[in-house]
Protein backbone atom coordinates (compact mmCIF):
# COMPACT_ATOMS: atom_id res chain seq x y z
CA UNK A 1 0.00 0.00 0.00
CA UNK A 2 1.43 3.33 -1.16
CA UNK A 3 2.08 5.83 1.66
CA UNK A 4 0.59 9.21 1.96
CA UNK A 5 2.47 11.50 4.61
CA UNK A 6 1.23 14.41 3.53
CA UNK A 7 -1.83 15.68 1.77
CA UNK A 8 -2.43 19.06 0.00
CA UNK A 9 -5.55 20.53 0.21
CA UNK A 10 -6.91 23.54 -2.06
CA UNK A 11 -9.33 25.67 0.26
CA UNK A 12 -12.27 27.62 -1.82
CA UNK A 13 -12.66 30.96 0.32
CA UNK A 14 -15.67 31.50 -1.63
CA UNK A 15 -17.67 28.40 -0.26
CA UNK A 16 -18.55 27.18 3.64
CA UNK A 17 -18.86 23.63 2.23
CA UNK A 18 -15.46 22.51 2.25
CA UNK A 19 -16.12 18.97 0.58
CA UNK A 20 -12.38 18.70 -0.34
CA UNK A 21 -11.25 19.42 2.89
CA UNK A 22 -13.79 16.58 4.08
CA UNK A 23 -12.16 14.19 1.49
CA UNK A 24 -9.09 14.75 2.83
CA UNK A 25 -9.89 14.32 6.51
CA UNK A 26 -11.54 11.01 5.90
CA UNK A 27 -8.19 10.03 4.01
CA UNK A 28 -5.92 11.13 6.13
CA UNK A 29 -7.43 9.49 9.34
CA UNK A 30 -7.14 5.84 7.42
CA UNK A 31 -3.77 6.89 6.52
CA UNK A 32 -2.59 8.45 9.87
CA UNK A 33 -1.46 11.58 7.04
CA UNK A 34 -1.02 15.28 7.70
CA UNK A 35 -2.85 17.60 6.18
CA UNK A 36 -1.98 20.80 4.72
CA UNK A 37 -4.73 23.72 4.00
CA UNK A 38 -3.92 25.95 1.79
CA UNK A 39 -5.73 29.26 1.20
CA UNK A 40 -5.38 31.80 -1.58
CA UNK A 41 -6.80 35.09 -1.09
CA UNK A 42 -6.68 38.63 -2.92
CA UNK A 43 -9.15 41.76 -3.14
CA UNK A 44 -9.52 44.35 -5.31
CA UNK A 45 -10.55 47.06 -2.94
CA UNK A 46 -9.10 50.28 -3.91
CA UNK A 47 -7.46 51.71 -0.57
CA UNK A 48 -4.43 54.13 0.31
CA UNK A 49 -2.83 51.66 2.43
CA UNK A 50 -2.93 47.91 0.53
CA UNK A 51 -0.67 46.90 3.70
CA UNK A 52 -3.52 47.53 5.89
CA UNK A 53 -5.97 45.51 3.62
CA UNK A 54 -4.06 42.53 3.00
CA UNK A 55 -3.51 42.00 7.08
CA UNK A 56 -6.98 42.59 7.50
CA UNK A 57 -7.90 40.17 4.80
CA UNK A 58 -6.00 37.51 5.99
CA UNK A 59 -6.57 37.80 9.12
CA UNK A 60 -10.59 37.25 8.74
CA UNK A 61 -9.64 34.38 6.56
CA UNK A 62 -7.33 33.01 9.17
CA UNK A 63 -10.51 32.95 11.48
CA UNK A 64 -12.74 31.15 8.97
CA UNK A 65 -10.34 28.94 7.82
CA UNK A 66 -9.51 27.75 11.88
CA UNK A 67 -13.22 26.86 12.27
CA UNK A 68 -13.00 24.74 9.37
CA UNK A 69 -10.32 22.88 10.82
CA UNK A 70 -11.24 22.91 14.12
CA UNK A 71 -12.99 20.05 13.33
CA UNK A 72 -10.75 18.34 11.51
CA UNK A 73 -8.28 18.20 14.26
CA UNK A 74 -10.96 16.92 16.61
CA UNK A 75 -10.40 13.94 14.37
CA UNK A 76 -7.55 13.12 15.25
CA UNK A 77 -5.83 14.79 12.10
CA UNK A 78 -2.59 17.04 11.94
CA UNK A 79 -3.11 19.85 9.95
CA UNK A 80 -2.09 22.90 9.41
CA UNK A 81 -3.01 25.80 7.27
CA UNK A 82 -1.29 28.11 5.47
CA UNK A 83 -2.72 31.24 3.34
CA UNK A 84 -1.14 33.30 0.62
CA UNK A 85 -1.91 36.87 -0.79
CA UNK A 86 -1.81 36.51 -4.78
CA UNK A 87 -4.10 38.18 -7.57
CA UNK A 88 -3.40 35.02 -9.58
CA UNK A 89 -4.29 32.50 -7.14
CA UNK A 90 -5.07 29.79 -10.65
CA UNK A 91 -0.89 30.07 -11.14
CA UNK A 92 -0.35 30.15 -7.41
CA UNK A 93 -1.57 26.75 -6.16
CA UNK A 94 -0.22 25.06 -8.89
CA UNK A 95 3.04 26.85 -8.08
CA UNK A 96 2.22 26.14 -4.02
CA UNK A 97 1.09 22.47 -4.62
CA UNK A 98 4.51 21.92 -6.41
CA UNK A 99 6.79 23.20 -3.81
CA UNK A 100 5.00 21.52 -0.58
CA UNK A 101 6.00 17.90 -2.49
CA UNK A 102 2.95 16.26 -1.57
CA UNK A 103 1.73 12.99 -1.84
CA UNK A 104 -1.66 13.60 -2.44
CA UNK A 105 -3.49 17.07 -3.67
CA UNK A 106 -7.33 17.40 -3.17
CA UNK A 107 -9.54 19.97 -4.58
CA UNK A 108 -13.47 20.12 -5.19
CA UNK A 109 -14.17 20.68 -9.06
CA UNK A 110 -16.90 22.23 -10.74
CA UNK A 111 -19.17 19.89 -12.99
CA UNK A 112 -21.87 19.36 -15.03
CA UNK A 113 -20.88 22.85 -17.51
CA UNK A 114 -22.94 23.56 -20.68
CA UNK A 115 -21.02 21.17 -23.61
CA UNK A 116 -20.86 24.01 -25.79
CA UNK A 117 -19.03 26.49 -23.10
CA UNK A 118 -16.91 23.20 -21.51
CA UNK A 119 -13.65 24.48 -20.59
CA UNK A 120 -11.36 22.83 -18.11
CA UNK A 121 -10.70 24.66 -15.19
CA UNK A 122 -7.64 27.60 -14.84
CA UNK A 123 -6.85 26.17 -11.86
CA UNK A 124 -7.34 22.63 -12.36
CA UNK A 125 -5.37 23.10 -15.10
CA UNK A 126 -2.20 24.24 -13.15
CA UNK A 127 -2.49 21.87 -10.59
CA UNK A 128 -1.98 19.20 -13.47
CA UNK A 129 0.63 21.14 -14.68
CA UNK A 130 2.98 20.92 -11.73
CA UNK A 131 1.53 18.06 -9.87
CA UNK A 132 3.84 15.20 -9.27
CA UNK A 133 1.77 13.38 -7.39
CA UNK A 134 -2.04 11.88 -7.74
CA UNK A 135 -4.46 14.40 -7.99
CA UNK A 136 -7.96 13.97 -6.15
CA UNK A 137 -11.25 15.68 -7.70
CA UNK A 138 -13.80 16.16 -5.16
CA UNK A 139 -17.84 16.70 -6.44
CA UNK A 140 -19.81 17.74 -3.67
CA UNK A 141 -22.65 14.85 -5.63
CA UNK A 142 -20.53 11.84 -4.76
CA UNK A 143 -21.99 10.07 -2.87
CA UNK A 144 -20.86 6.69 -0.59
CA UNK A 145 -21.13 3.42 -2.47
CA UNK A 146 -18.42 1.63 -1.34
CA UNK A 147 -17.61 0.73 -5.05
CA UNK A 148 -14.75 2.12 -6.92
CA UNK A 149 -14.10 2.34 -10.99
CA UNK A 150 -10.34 2.01 -12.57
CA UNK A 151 -10.61 2.42 -16.21
CA UNK A 152 -8.14 0.65 -18.43
CA UNK A 153 -7.16 -0.48 -21.83
CA UNK A 154 -5.51 -3.76 -21.27
CA UNK A 155 -5.04 -3.87 -25.30
CA UNK A 156 -2.55 -1.41 -25.36
CA UNK A 157 1.16 -2.69 -25.45
CA UNK A 158 3.28 0.36 -25.51
CA UNK A 159 5.87 0.36 -22.42
CA UNK A 160 5.49 3.72 -21.26
CA UNK A 161 1.17 3.09 -20.97
CA UNK A 162 1.87 0.09 -19.56
CA UNK A 163 4.08 1.16 -16.62
CA UNK A 164 1.37 3.78 -16.24
CA UNK A 165 -1.27 0.94 -16.63
CA UNK A 166 1.07 -0.71 -13.89
CA UNK A 167 0.62 1.53 -11.67
CA UNK A 168 -3.22 3.19 -11.81
CA UNK A 169 -3.80 -0.76 -11.27
CA UNK A 170 -2.17 -1.15 -7.70
CA UNK A 171 -2.82 1.99 -6.78
CA UNK A 172 -6.72 1.04 -7.56
CA UNK A 173 -6.33 -1.76 -5.54
CA UNK A 174 -4.35 0.17 -2.86
CA UNK A 175 -7.21 2.60 -2.31
CA UNK A 176 -10.57 -0.09 -2.44
CA UNK A 177 -8.73 -2.17 0.13
CA UNK A 178 -8.07 0.99 2.33
CA UNK A 179 -11.57 2.56 1.97
CA UNK A 180 -12.87 -1.12 2.07
CA UNK A 181 -14.61 -0.89 -1.14
CA UNK A 182 -15.08 -3.16 -4.16
CA UNK A 183 -13.17 -3.11 -7.50
CA UNK A 184 -14.72 -2.66 -10.88
CA UNK A 185 -12.54 -1.99 -14.02
CA UNK A 186 -13.85 -0.84 -17.42
CA UNK A 187 -12.16 -1.19 -20.43
CA UNK A 188 -13.78 0.32 -23.20
CA UNK A 189 -12.56 -0.39 -26.70
CA UNK A 190 -14.18 1.21 -30.53
CA UNK A 191 -13.25 -1.39 -32.68
CA UNK A 192 -14.37 -5.23 -32.91
CA UNK A 193 -10.73 -6.07 -33.17
CA UNK A 194 -10.02 -4.21 -29.92
CA UNK A 195 -12.20 -6.86 -28.22
CA UNK A 196 -10.80 -8.16 -25.10
CA UNK A 197 -12.54 -11.12 -22.80
CA UNK A 198 -13.82 -10.44 -19.60
CA UNK A 199 -11.70 -13.41 -18.02
CA UNK A 200 -8.68 -11.92 -19.41
CA UNK A 201 -9.03 -8.61 -17.55
CA UNK A 202 -10.36 -9.97 -14.44
CA UNK A 203 -7.01 -12.73 -14.17
CA UNK A 204 -4.91 -9.42 -15.48
CA UNK A 205 -6.27 -7.29 -12.71
CA UNK A 206 -7.26 -9.83 -10.34
CA UNK A 207 -10.59 -8.96 -9.60
CA UNK A 208 -13.79 -11.31 -9.89
CA UNK A 209 -15.09 -11.36 -13.54
CA UNK A 210 -18.23 -10.01 -12.24
CA UNK A 211 -16.78 -6.67 -11.38
CA UNK A 212 -14.99 -6.02 -15.29
CA UNK A 213 -16.49 -4.62 -17.61
CA UNK A 214 -15.60 -4.47 -21.49
CA UNK A 215 -18.00 -2.41 -23.23
CA UNK A 216 -17.94 -0.96 -26.90
CA UNK A 217 -18.05 2.80 -27.80
CA UNK A 218 -15.65 5.91 -27.03
CA UNK A 219 -13.60 5.02 -24.09
CA UNK A 220 -15.19 8.85 -22.42
CA UNK A 221 -18.65 8.01 -22.74
CA UNK A 222 -18.03 4.48 -21.46
CA UNK A 223 -16.53 5.33 -18.66
CA UNK A 224 -19.09 7.69 -17.60
CA UNK A 225 -21.87 5.66 -18.19
CA UNK A 226 -20.42 2.26 -16.45
CA UNK A 227 -19.54 4.68 -13.58
CA UNK A 228 -23.13 5.14 -13.32
CA UNK A 229 -24.48 1.58 -13.92
CA UNK A 230 -21.95 0.11 -11.08
CA UNK A 231 -23.24 3.32 -8.80
CA UNK A 232 -19.10 4.15 -8.45
CA UNK A 233 -17.94 6.81 -5.81
CA UNK A 234 -14.75 7.23 -6.99
CA UNK A 235 -13.50 6.92 -10.91
CA UNK A 236 -9.54 6.18 -11.23
CA UNK A 237 -7.60 7.50 -14.43
CA UNK A 238 -4.15 8.13 -15.38
CA UNK A 239 -2.71 10.12 -17.54
CA UNK A 240 -0.78 9.79 -20.78
CA UNK A 241 3.10 9.67 -21.21
CA UNK A 242 3.65 11.94 -23.26
CA UNK A 243 5.06 15.22 -21.82
CA UNK A 244 3.02 18.12 -23.79
CA UNK A 245 0.15 18.27 -20.70
CA UNK A 246 -2.12 19.37 -23.55
CA UNK A 247 -1.14 15.79 -25.35
CA UNK A 248 -1.58 14.26 -21.67
CA UNK A 249 -5.00 14.62 -20.74
CA UNK A 250 -6.66 17.42 -21.53
CA UNK A 251 -8.88 18.21 -25.27
CA UNK A 252 -12.49 18.29 -25.65
CA UNK A 253 -12.74 14.25 -24.72
CA UNK A 254 -11.43 14.28 -21.77
CA UNK A 255 -12.65 17.50 -20.66
CA UNK A 256 -15.81 15.75 -21.14
CA UNK A 257 -15.38 12.94 -19.46
CA UNK A 258 -14.09 15.23 -16.47
CA UNK A 259 -17.01 17.22 -16.40
CA UNK A 260 -19.86 14.31 -16.81
CA UNK A 261 -18.56 12.39 -13.90
CA UNK A 262 -20.89 12.74 -10.80
CA UNK A 263 -18.13 10.77 -8.63
CA UNK A 264 -14.74 12.22 -7.60
CA UNK A 265 -11.77 11.40 -9.76
CA UNK A 266 -8.51 10.20 -8.84
CA UNK A 267 -5.75 10.97 -11.56
CA UNK A 268 -2.73 9.13 -11.55
CA UNK A 269 -0.11 11.63 -12.82
CA UNK A 270 3.08 9.61 -14.16
CA UNK A 271 6.76 11.33 -12.67
CA UNK A 272 9.06 12.04 -15.21
CA UNK A 273 7.15 12.93 -17.87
Amino acid sequence: MEKIKKIFVVINPATNDQYALKRAAEIAKRRKSQIIAHLCVYSDIETSDHDALKEVVIERHNLWIDKHLKSIRNMGVKVKSEIVWDKDWQEEIGVAAKNNNPDLIVKDSKRNLKIRTLKMLSSDWKLFENATCPVLLANSDSKDTGKILCAADINRTDKKYMAIMDIVLSRSKSIAEARKSELHVVNAYTEQEDYVHVADVAKKVGIPSKNVHVVGGQPEQVIVQVAGEVNAEMVIIGLSARSKLRNRIFGYTSEWLLNNLHQDVYVIIPKNT
